[in-house]
């Protein structure tokens, strides 16, 4: 899939495109904003309605409109094949027959995503991204995912960039959770286009503050970045008052990554560049 920041007048030209599409593959041009959304809901479609008995592997390639575009199907090819579903596997190698098959029944979709507005994506740019200490890609989108495999849940970052509760107990539940993540991606968007400020650029914003004060520990190596990541988020939590839009995120750093995944470093990356897709770009 591919996704393309679009300004206003790039959606004179285009919605979508449709390069290919069989069986259980396909090639897409949407917006940036809409694109992992739209790519989750239709996943869950697919995978609900087989009977949760297959699952799709998503990789989205965002870059502007005068990007190469046989660059951009490159990269999504290379995200595709060796991030989602190499990494998918390997998380399967190992396992019991019935933990495989139940890891296989609840996850609904596996994701990879790249976004850049200065440099061509190539095949490169994504191995160069995701192979970062900064970058856990793939993720899965879940449900009832007994036992859990190490891959993170796509679902933070919807929580945390777009606000959406992001629990759900039901598949109807599931569903509605994927509804709401469009609509807000495109107030998002909207907001953002229109010099506003959505809690999306909100995030990103905190995450420039955040890499600022921490990258010069990366020469030290993870652990040094890690405890100097943790500690400016426990400064920036004492000093904002309860209910500040900034205490939020960074309560939400805490929640999807801190706590959940004791030990490892924030995807600083990731969280980055799907604030700026579902932003379209936007500055």
């Amino acid at each position: 899939m591919l996704a393309i920041g679009l300004y206003e007048h790039g959606f004179k030209r285009v919605y979508m495109g449709l390069l290919y599409a069989g069986g259980d593959d396909a090639l897409l041009i949407l917006p940036s904003w809409l694109s992992l959304p739209a790519a989750l809901y239709i996943a869950y479609w697919f995978w609900r309605e087989l009977g949760r008995t297959r699952q799709l592997s998503i990789s989205i390639a965002s870059g502007k409109v005068k990007h190469n575009i046989w660059a951009l199907v490159d990269s999504a090819t290379e995200i595709l094949d060796e991030y989602c579903k190499k990494k998918f596997r390997e998380e399967l190698t190992g396992k019991s027959v019935n933990d495989v098959l139940n890891v296989l029944e609840n996850t609904v979709a596996v994701v990879g995503f790249i976004f850049s507005e200065q440099s061509n994506v190539t095949p490169a740019l994504v191995n160069s991204i995701l192979e970062h200490n900064l970058s856990k890609q793939p993720y899965v989108l879940s449900f009832e995912l007994t036992p859990r495999v190490e891959l993170m849940d796509i679902s933070s970052f919807m929580g945390l960039v777009l606000g959406v509760n992001t629990k759900y107990n039901t598949l109807d539940e599931l569903e509605q959770y994927l509804r709401k993540a469009i609509v807000e991606a495109y107030e998002a968007f909207k907001e953002a286009k229109n010099n506003g400020t959505p809690l999306a650029i909100r995030v990103r914003n905190e995450l420039y503050r955040l890499y600022g004060a921490s990258h010069k520990y990366l020469r030290l190596g993870d652990e040094a970045f890690k405890a100097s990541l943790t500690s400016f988020i426990a400064r920036e939590l004492a000093r904002r008052e309860a209910g500040d839009e900034v205490r939020k995120v960074y309560e939400g750093f805490v929640k999807y990554f801190i706590k959940p995944h004791l030990g490892e470093v924030i995807p600083l990356f990731d969280v980055y560049m799907f604030s700026k897709l579902v932003m379209g770009g936007a500055k």
